[in-house]
């Protein structure tokens, strides 16, 4: 009886760890893959084991997620019309369901871009999406069949260095040049005018900077206005290859 409880113990771990299985580091298991990190919001991709680019994406929101998991490329078109959306998909590559697709960034029926799907932004839809020219490069290389990574990976791009990112970008903010601070931001839904009008006047100092275990920082400030304290502000920064990802406050 005691070996049979073994037993259905080991069947019921070897399901659980097969149904919700790692797959982002099989890369090393097929001659061509391609690996998507959504938190980082980057595609890399590999032949041979070697990883031979990488581009800046933009993923799903939380509301229309892209999967996670392991897929492979069932169809590839040069050019596609969403009739959910009434946009032109350029380089499209479905990896799951007809529904999920790699593709470049929307365009109208004239082949203008839609400005309101950016690079580096979540969307409302669980596509990844990426810039016209990266996408051409992928669909060029890119096989029916080849397999697609999907992971949400704060450690992979995580480094030492993060830290310093986060003093760089208020030490940016404390001798006014917000455009640098925008840059390492890398907000693309902030526009330069809204966020230099916002931290025009303030003089912000950071009290102290925690690691917390899901790999984000905790940066505790103090906000002035003109040497007046106004503020004491809790605010929680992702880094990603020295740049900041995401960022919001804390009430």
């Amino acid at each position: 009886m005691k070996l049979l409880k073994i037993l259905i113990t080991f069947l019921i771990l070897l399901i659980f760890s097969k149904t919700f299985a790692y797959y982002y580091d099989e890369y090393k298991d097929y001659d061509k893959s391609i690996r998507i990190n959504t938190f980082s919001m980057k595609l890399s991709y590999y032949e041979l084991w070697k990883k031979i680019w990488t581009m800046d994406v933009s993923t799903g929101d939380q509301a229309h997620p892209t999967p996670l998991g392991r897929f492979k490329i069932s169809t590839k078109s040069k050019s596609m019309l969403s009739k959910s959306a009434w946009k032109l998909m350029s380089y499209r590559m479905e990896f799951l369901d007809w529904i999920y697709w790699i593709h470049a960034l929307p365009e109208d029926y004239k082949w203008n871009l839609d400005t309101t799907s950016t690079i580096w932004s979540e969307a409302a839809g669980w596509c990844v999406r990426l810039e016209k020219k990266d996408a051409k490069k992928l669909y060029e290389w890119a096989k029916k069949w080849t397999y697609v990574l999907i992971a949400y990976d704060k450690a992979e791009y995580a480094s030492k260095d993060d830290e310093k990112v986060i003093k760089k970008y208020f030490e940016y903010i404390n001798t006014g040049n917000y455009k640098e601070a925008y840059n390492l931001k890398a907000d693309k839904r902030l526009g330069f005018s809204e966020f230099k009008k916002i931290y025009k006047w303030l003089n912000i100092k950071i009290k102290n900077i925690e690691k917390n275990k899901n790999l984000d920082f905790i940066v505790k400030t103090e906000i002035y206005k003109n040497n007046k304290l106004i503020k004491r502000g809790i605010s929680v920064f992702q880094v990603s290859v020295w740049k900041i990802i995401k960022s919001y406050s804390l009430k």
